[in-house]
């Protein structure tokens, strides 16, 4: 088979545990697989991470808007401000060298739909449970790309049973089409050589501490984490510390206030950037990992710590549990109190650390890159013998995209998409100025990227429109409409409100309208 990967998500060191699930694939898929041709797809920000050294594997660097925007939030504002759409130059590179099959390890399946067989890897869905983690750009992304993702690609790959189940329960998705492969330790984990006690010196770190390796973001409860710390502390006169890496930490004032309020700060180690074969050592030399995240797709930091001996107490939510096993022993992550004990429970008590470092070795043995290796060629297989299928579908579906429309009906500049076998005549439109801003506001409405026809919205109301698409349509029956408002506002420059957002007005409701007065919505009216 020849196999597209798509990898132009991959940013290094700013995709957590999913870029170490990406490397170690790749490299043990290599190790093992001879007869498949892989074809990487990179951007310039990450293809000279991405050095492979066997006959089997092309990578093809292309460019894209993505390239520009370092800053995640920047490039959510240009994807709304602008409705770019990258599925053009995906779509021409899947026909240019005629893939069979196509993979996107990285949460989206892009394009979509697609036309040959296709695997998505996404590791969970937290916006569902913690959509307060998410801004509204970010929301609106995921929930625009998950479910349609799930949807449309032929197998969906996640990293636990609790992450399965939670894509049946919260969005509807087939189980029989989600496949769970649990993740691994690098190789490097299993066999600490060298002095290890090199590390403590290179990062200037105490001899005694707790670890705890996770990104600065809000799920993985600092917070609370620090509060725990305090009252252990406090309690017991302890001479431990804890030592902190992650990318961003060394810039989220939350956390860095907390520990200046609780004067932690000569106790407290933050190591923004960790060298990889450094971060074994930083396992084996601590007292015991502590894991307080309060939401996990996995876990890799807790297959890490077994590899490496080192004991392990750990939040009792989502998937924790069930990767830890009986090697971890488990606290309330939103009780500061409970992950005092917990703290105070693993030094103390000998016998408990000895019997979780036991069971540690026992349940890491049953997670290797091996293994997540060959059930990937199982899958890349079975879907690849879906084809006829998957070609009948596409040829047979309807398509609809949209681009600059957020799940609660504001817009910045939006584009819509139909591609099917219904002819339209005319669309008709609700529009609400919803802002307390200087009116009349001006918009632009093109209609099939040839028709323009320029509206206003006289004050703040709702107003509805119709237009009438051109004669010309030949292309598959390809319908698109563009609305361009003339400014943008964000809410919270001119002290509306606390949204960020780049807006102008909300699509309350847009119809399609065919030759025989049928009506199609595409957004429903909400008011």
């Amino acid at each position: 088979m020849k196999i597209g990967i798509n990898l132009l998500p991959l940013r290094p060191g700013k995709n957590g545990g999913m870029e170490f699930y990406i490397r170690n694939l790749l490299e043990h898929l290599f190790r093992i697989d001879s007869d498949n041709q892989y074809y990487l797809i990179t951007a310039p920000y990450n293809d000279s991470s991405l050095e492979f050294s066997v006959s089997n594997c092309t990578k093809i660097q292309i460019h894209d808007e993505t390239r520009k925007f370092q800053n995640t939030h920047l490039l959510f504002k240009k994807l709304f401000r602008k409705g770019v759409n990258f599925h053009s130059n995906l779509e021409n590179i899947i026909d240019q060298y005629h893939f069979d099959l196509w993979f996107c390890p990285f949460l989206s399946l892009e394009p979509r739909p697609i036309k040959i067989p296709s695997l998505v890897t996404i590791p969970d869905i937290q916006h569902e449970y913690y959509p307060e983690n998410f801004s509204n750009a970010e929301l609106a992304l995921r929930k625009g790309y998950i479910p349609p993702s799930c949807e449309m690609a032929t197998e969906i790959i996640t990293i636990s049973k609790f992450s399965k189940n939670s894509f049946s329960e919260k969005l509807g998705v087939d189980p029989e089409k989600i496949h769970v492969i649990y993740l691994a330790a690098g190789d490097r984990f299993f066999d600490v050589n060298g002095n290890v006690k090199e590390v403590l010196k290179k990062y200037s770190l105490p001899g005694e501490y707790f670890f705890y390796p996770a990104n600065a973001w809000p799920h993985k409860n600092h917070l609370l984490l620090l509060m725990g710390f305090y009252l252990f502390r406090k309690l017991f006169n302890t001479s431990l510390h804890l030592v902190l890496s992650g990318s961003g930490l060394k810039d989220a004032f939350d956390i860095l206030n907390l520990i200046a309020q609780y004067s932690l700060q000569e106790y407290v180690h933050i190591l923004d950037y960790i060298d990889e074969e450094d971060l074994p050592g930083l396992y084996k030399n601590a007292s015991a990992l502590v894991f307080p995240s309060l939401f996990e797709g996995f876990g890799i930091p807790l297959v890490e710590a077994m590899a490496t001996g080192c004991p392990i107490i750990a939040s009792n939510s989502t998937s924790i549990p069930e990767v830890a096993g009986d090697a971890a022993y488990l606290f309330d992550p939103k009780n500061p109190q409970s992950i005092c004990d917990a703290m105070h429970r693993i030094i103390t008590d000998e016998a408990l650390r000895q019997n979780l470092i036991m069971n540690g070795k026992k349940q890491v043995s049953h997670y290797s890159y091996d293994k997540v290796a060959r059930i990937h060629l199982v899958l890349f297989t079975s879907a690849y013998a879906k084809i006829k299928e998957v070609e009948i579908a596409y040829y047979h579906r309807e398509k609809v995209v949209f681009l600059g429309l957020y799940p609660d009906g504001w817009i910045s500049r939006m584009k819509f998409n139909y591609v099917g076998p219904k002819r339209f005549r005319y669309a008709q439109m609700d529009l609400i100025g919803g802002l307390p801003v200087h009116y009349p506001m001006k918009i632009t409405v093109i209609l099939n990227k040839t028709k323009k026809d320029r509206i206003q919205i006289p004050a703040q109301g709702k107003y509805s429109f119709e237009f009438e698409f051109p004669d010309s349509i030949e292309k598959d029956l390809e319908y698109s409409i563009e609305i361009i408002p003339e400014r943008l506002y964000v809410p919270k420059k001119l002290a509306i409100n606390n949204d960020e957002r780049e807006i102008s007005v909300i699509v309350d409701s847009l119809t399609l309208i065919d030759d025989t007065e049928t009506a199609t919505e595409f957004i429903k009216k909400t008011i």
